[in-house]
């Protein structure tokens, strides 16, 4: 049985664009040890490392030689445990083919045999690089901010520059896990600058410096010297020391085994007093701006801390230094007192929140909550009173995520409330920080969707999978069915039994309609198209409609002011606009109501496309669009993402598949649907559709005679079909019809026995799908050996699914079930094309 095509292309894309692959392993036990061979691997590992996955089937896994080193644990550990676990995640790193480090993400899923023995590994690969860079940076801001905060209470507190310095040294060394932080005093001599260093933190195991005598009392206003240089304007040197050309301060680093140095000057009032140091000796990588940035911030604030020591009248500077930092800083932050009373916030907050020209300075979060008129605003501040609440009873941090709406605008904030604590853990009020994360959201928001629409693709390409082979075996019985009532109404010609044979092949055509329903969610056309104009078309509908639709709806069709053709069956079109009416109409029920209609054009953009609930295979463009607008309450959004799903409803009673058809019919056509729906405000459905390239189109009447044209020859028929039942039957019913019928079960069959009697047969009646070779294969061999053979392929399947290589062949084709009369209808058409009829 032939299986429905999928989306492969699609599927990568989706799958490179997620930034994933997915991956399967033969596992092969070998005297070395247990191989893990690539049986499948998607293209995107060829984003990770220098290596075509095509060339990577077959060949034994060598994806640990690119895991970080102090990562391979990792999955030497996971191969141990793969034999007694259902699932694995793992995380680690990996040196990618352009010699960067990514974080990584793997769902491992073993397969076991009966035994329990390992026989394969699958699963996929997630790259979680920008996310864990996001978790690094909020969890790095939250230790940077908190020790600006235990800074600032030193310096409020503390008057000894000796004593804050020694904590703050620990703090940033800590931090920057750096191996030596370091304060060095600038002092004035005889006009001359010394430096001399005051303070030192190290690290456990690294040797301190603070005792030699190259730190102590040096000149320090060498115009040569490269630091003093940048130090004197105000700027900071940071440098790995193999990388620096002046030999002098090359070889002084050196001496003390220094890699890596970051220095920042101190400066008050313009005034150079010294610099705040860092160093590693254990490695050479260079600190991120935001550690340079937290090393600057604590050397001002020190610096705040040595004027006051010199003029403690100006420590109202030393406030306004730090309300700078805090407005400096891209942070919302702002403080509590132990009356939860607003004490500060920066604009950052002010403009975030909706503060600025309201007077919130020693108001309650709930009091600024009255004042303010954004209904949102006010949601934001009502939530910070709880979670301010909770820092004061639990003394702990507290975070939470925040999202809210601003002037049109998406938010998504990071906040964290911190208690602050005097000298005997009491609590004397709140900091609250706020980062924004908007940026980082919105493209997770967008890696989600795209997988949620992967997802639901392949669901999709499952269930219409299922829907094909349930068609294509019931089709079958139904041929059978349907010749054998054939054969009877031969036998017996009483008006009786041609009642109940009527009655039965009625209930047969009613399945096959049921049939054709199912195959049409697939998005497989099964009957011919027309070029159909809307406006028209639309018009004959509403017509049909008026007697289902009750007094209380009003229904108003909006034309276009041209006319617009699309490709579709006229009957099928119908199903698309009543399914969506007849929706409408349940959806407003017994209140008054209106359903409206619009017919237009619509141009596309990618973007437009994008942002469809279903744009299925659209490309940019302009398109048929038709438009059914409900006032009915809406649709509930836990039940939007299942309204296409066959045999989902939301009623009593019924089968379901009236959106699903719609669906299938759509996405057959080259179409695409969006749903916009408001709670108590309605639902409108777009449709659109390929704008057909002729304005006009000429369709050809088929014969619907009931006598069919007997031949004067009498032919000699070959029957290939898989199925004993429908063999049987269309022998005994051709037989009796008056032609000569054999009949084969597989295509190798019929092969011997026409290259036995390449003359004999006139024609062939071949199924498409059977066991061994398929039907249009057996048609292309037939007609090496005997080319004048007459051939009509059958099937249960849609027509679509095969239907370019049938054309390509010039093969005629009737889809199951059918009835004789119709098949013996498309052997005359047949047999007189061929110059067999005289």
């Amino acid at each position: 049985m032939d299986k429905i095509d999928i989306d492969l292309d699609f599927i990568e894309k989706a799958l490179d664009f997620a930034n994933m692959y997915i991956w399967v392993l033969d596992v092969e036990e070998t005297r070395e040890g247990r191989r893990f061979l690539y049986k499948y691997v998607s293209k995107g590992i060829e984003k990770f490392i220098d290596v075509k996955r095509d060339r990577l089937i077959g060949t034994p896994s060598f994806w640990i030689d690119y895991v970080y080193p102090d990562d391979r644990h990792t999955l030497e550990e996971t191969q141990k445990i793969l034999s007694i676990k259902r699932e694995i995640r793992e995380r680690y790193r990996i040196i990618d083919k352009n010699g960067k480090i990514r974080w990584l993400e793997s769902y491992i899923y073993p397969e076991l045999s009966d035994n329990g023995e390992l026989k394969a590994i699958r699963g996929y690969t997630i790259d979680i690089t920008e996310r864990v860079k996001l978790q690094n940076k909020i969890q790095r801001s939250h230790i940077y901010l908190y020790i600006l905060h235990k800074i600032g209470l030193l310096l409020l507190l503390k008057d000894e520059p000796e004593v804050v310095i020694n904590y703050i040294l620990k703090f940033l060394g800590s931090a920057l896990n750096a191996d030596r932080t370091y304060w060095f005093a600038v002092y004035y001599k005889d006009g001359r600058s010394y430096i001399t260093q005051r303070a030192e933190w190290v690290r456990d195991g690294v040797t301190p410096q603070l005792d030699n005598p190259n730190t102590k009392d040096q000149p320090h206003g060498d115009k040569d010297s490269l630091i003093y240089k940048k130090l004197s304007r105000g700027k900071i040197f940071h440098e790995r020391v193999k990388e620096i050309s002046y030999i002098p301060t090359k070889e002084l680093l050196e001496t003390q085994d220094i890699k890596v140095i970051l220095i920042v000057p101190i400066y008050i009032k313009g005034k150079y007093l010294g610099f705040l140091g860092a160093d590693n000796t254990h490695n050479e990588e260079l600190w991120d701006e935001e550690s340079v940035s937290l090393f600057r911030t604590a050397a001002e604030m020190f610096g705040s801390l040595l004027l006051r020591e010199k003029k403690q009248k100006e420590l109202v500077e030393v406030s306004t230094r730090f309300r700078t930092l805090m407005e400096s800083m891209p942070l919302l932050i702002a403080f509590r007192d132990k009356e939860r009373r607003w004490i500060y916030a920066n604009s950052a907050t002010e403009e975030y929140l909706g503060l600025k020209g309201i007077d919130y300075i020693g108001k309650t979060t709930f009091e600024i909550s009255n004042l303010l008129k954004d209904e949102e605003l006010k949601e934001v501040f009502r939530r910070g009173v709880t979670f301010d609440g909770e820092v004061f009873m639990s003394g702990k941090i507290v975070e939470y995520p925040l999202f809210y709406r601003k002037d049109g605008r998406d938010i998504y904030l990071f906040i964290k409330k911190i208690p602050i604590l005097d000298e005997d853990e009491n609590i004397t009020g709140v900091l609250a920080i706020g980062i924004d994360v908007t940026k980082e959201r919105i493209k997770e928001k967008e890696r989600e969707d795209m997988q949620k629409r992967l997802m639901y693709k392949q669901k999709l390409e499952s269930m219409g999978l299922m829907a094909s082979g349930i068609s294509h075996d019931f089709n079958n019985i139904l041929t059978v069915i349907s010749g054998n009532i054939s054969m009877l109404k031969e036998l017996n010609k009483d008006k009786l039994s041609r009642r109940y044979f009527d009655n039965i092949e009625n209930a047969i055509d009613r399945a096959k309609s049921l049939i054709s329903s199912i195959l049409a969610y697939t998005g497989k056309r099964v009957s011919s198209e027309e070029n159909v104009e809307l406006n028209s078309e639309v018009d004959k509908i509403y017509n049909l409609l008026m007697v289902s639709i009750p007094k209380n709806i009003e229904i108003v069709i909006y034309h276009s002011q041209k006319p617009i053709y699309v490709n579709f069956s006229p009957s099928q079109f119908q199903q698309v606009i009543m399914n969506l009416i007849i929706n409408a109409r349940d959806a407003i029920g017994k209140a008054k109501g209106l359903i409206s209609i619009l017919i237009n054009k619509r141009f596309l953009t990618e973007k437009d496309i994008t942002e469809l609930t279903q744009p299925m295979e659209l490309k940019e463009g302009e398109y048929a669009l038709i438009e059914v607008k409900d006032n009915g309450p809406g649709i509930p959004s836990e039940v939007l993402d299942n309204i296409f799903d066959p045999f989902f409803s939301t009623k009593s009673s019924g089968r379901g598949l009236g959106l699903s058809v719609l669906f299938g019919l759509v996405k057959g056509h080259g179409g695409g649907i969006n749903i916009l729906t408001e709670r108590n405000k309605g639902t409108t459905f777009q449709i659109f559709v390929p704008i057909s390239k002729t304005e006009k189109s000429e369709t050809l009447n088929e014969q619907k005679d009931s006598l069919v044209t007997r031949h004067r020859k009498r032919l000699n028929i070959l029957v290939i079909d898989d199925e004993p039942w429908i063999r049987e039957i269309l022998v005994e019913i051709l037989s009796v019809r008056g032609y000569r019928v054999e009949a084969v079960e597989d295509g190798y069959k019929a092969l011997e026995i026409i290259e036995e009697k390449p003359d004999y047969f006139d024609l062939t009646i071949i199924d498409y799908n059977m066991p061994g070779i398929n039907g249009l294969e057996t048609c292309k061999r037939i007609k090496e050996i005997a080319p004048n053979i007459s051939i009509i392929l059958s099937s249960g399947f849609a027509f679509d699914t095969f239907a370019k290589e049938i054309e390509a062949e010039g093969l005629r084709f009737i889809p199951k079930p059918y009835k004789i009369d119709e098949l013996e209808r498309i052997i005359n058409e047949v047999i007189k094309d061929n110059s067999f009829s005289n």
